[in-house]
């Protein structure tokens, strides 16, 4: 699954990223910090719910 992690807080960032890396079907495509960025990265690159 292609996810894209949408936080401002860096250790949340961490905590998501680390959990997510212990599943091999899970792949974290980008990090927004706000709502605009996410839009913005997934014009680009699209996970599956966006």
């Amino acid at each position: 699954m292609k996810i894209g992690i949408v936080n401002v807080v860096p250790l949340a960032v961490e905590a998501l990223r680390r959990a997510l890396a212990s599943r091999p079907d899970y792949n974290v495509l980008w990090v927004a910090q706000d709502g605009q960025q996410a839009l913005d990265f997934c014009s680009v690159q699209r996970p599956m719910s966006c």
